[in-house]
């Protein structure tokens, strides 16, 4: 995934430090990823956020559906043995 934005082979796309990285897209992932694994805690001010990066109502709600797509598709991973991408399993957000 990384190699994607960078062909620095020590960038890491989760990185959320990196300057190749557009600050809204830091805050969106910043959200989906509360949202998908405390979405107890999202509070008005985690939505406000995002409103003063510029998403929309609408990509708001589509952002949300990530979040419940990745849940969905982590417990079918889980369930049939699939293993995570290691990248992925390391983040830290």
């Amino acid at each position: 995934m990384s190699k994607i934005i960078s062909s620095d082979e020590n960038y890491r796309a989760t990185d959320l430090e990196s300057s190749l990285l557009p600050n809204s897209y830091k805050t969106a992932i910043r959200l989906v990823t509360k949202a998908a694994l405390y979405s107890e805690e999202l509070t008005d001010e985690d939505f406000q956020d995002l409103k003063q990066e510029g998403f929309t109502d609408a990509e708001v709600q589509e952002l949300m559906a990530q979040a419940d797509l990745v849940n969905m598709l982590n417990t079918i991973a889980t369930v049939s043995g699939i293993k995570l991408d290691n990248e992925l399993a390391e983040a830290e957000f």
